[in-house]
């Protein structure tokens, strides 16, 4: 059995009904379905004819890549359900101005939540930020200097 590794980006070339050429170009690290059918269907067809595929083999491969498919679908879930949790909340988001490098920092109220590229965006003060930029959700409340000398002051 051939041993698959490194993909990191792949060219799928298909014909639609008007024998058109259509190509599809991803630059994931991860494998589809669709993916994993062609390579079983070619681990079907070039397989050593006098040491065939057990069924029990096949059937172990198809319920991990169920079982893959399905853990990908909950987190996907999850994460979008958070971000969707976080509308009408205030947050702050941090931004890298590209100029300097330094980061920035905006508060405001969650006002929608979107999917691009199937990653969720928070739109805050009118403008969209992935998820991952959101540093704090609700208020903090900012310390106070000297408040740890009053507090070892009063013991």
């Amino acid at each position: 059995m051939a041993t698959i590794g490194g993909i990191s980006t792949y060219t799928t070339t298909t014909t639609n009904d008007y024998s058109l050429p259509t190509t599809k170009s991803t630059g994931k690290n991860t494998l589809t379905m669709e993916d994993y059918f062609q390579l079983l269907a070619a681990q079907l067809r070039y397989q050593d004819s006098s040491n065939p595929m057990s069924n029990s083999e096949m059937m172990a491969q198809l319920t991990q890549m169920a079982t893959v498919e399905a853990m990908n679908t909950l987190s996907t879930t999850g994460v979008t359900s958070y971000a969707i949790g976080l509308v009408g909340k205030e947050v702050e988001v941090a931004t890298a101005n590209e100029s300097t490098g330094e980061i920035q920092k905006e508060t405001g109220v969650v006002t929608g939540v979107g999917l691009y590229s199937s990653s969720p965006v928070v739109y805050v003060n009118g403008k969209s930020f992935d998820l991952s930029s959101v540093m704090i959700v609700g208020t903090t409340t900012p310390k106070e200097e000297g408040s740890e000398q009053k507090i070892e002051q009063e013991q």
